[in-house]
């Protein structure tokens, strides 16, 4: 969407007065759910009696999009990137960022997951965020997740 709205800004000379929702931040938490591990990854060590651990190399570079359990969350979040859409322009949607997660649980990452929030802020008698992370309503944005191939054991602190 954001990616939309500059390539349309730039190519119509656009002066947009406001765009809403006019802020959004991409936050990132830790999993730790060994059920989904085993339904998605060590699955393949046995299926149907076939040793299929090949196919995990597979399934882990890509992202499964789901609803998650927000009782599997272990860690707080971590906002690893704030956008203001009425400035942003296309190589800001691009970004690599250093983020520290906090673990409340002691117990096995098994996951990263993704999402974002949006804000309707400016000009707004009445400010409202709309989440799409997992411990908000669910929506159909879903969650994006990152498995992890091995689990990590963590610590709460």
């Amino acid at each position: 969407r954001n990616k939309a709205l500059c390539v349309c800004k730039i190519k119509f000379h656009y002066s947009v007065v406001a765009v809403y929702p006019d802020l959004c931040t991409i936050s990132l938490v830790a999993v730790g759910d060994m059920n989904k591990h085993v339904d998605k990854l060590l699955f393949w060590e046995d299926v149907y009696g076939f040793d299929m651990s090949c196919m995990k190399k597979a399934v882990i570079p890509e992202a499964v999009v789901e609803v998650l359990d927000p009782n599997t969350l272990i860690s707080t979040a971590s906002v690893i990137k704030h956008i203001d859409c009425n400035t942003a322009s296309t190589p800001d949607l691009e970004f690599s960022s250093d983020f520290t997660l906090s673990i409340t649980m002691s117990t096995q990452c098994t996951a990263i997951a993704g999402y974002f929030d949006v804000f309707f802020e400016k000009n707004c008698h009445n400010k409202v965020l709309f989440s799409t992370g997992p411990q908000c309503t669910k929506t159909h944005w879903k969650q994006t997740v990152f498995l992890l191939e091995k689990p990590i054991p963590v610590e709460a602190g």
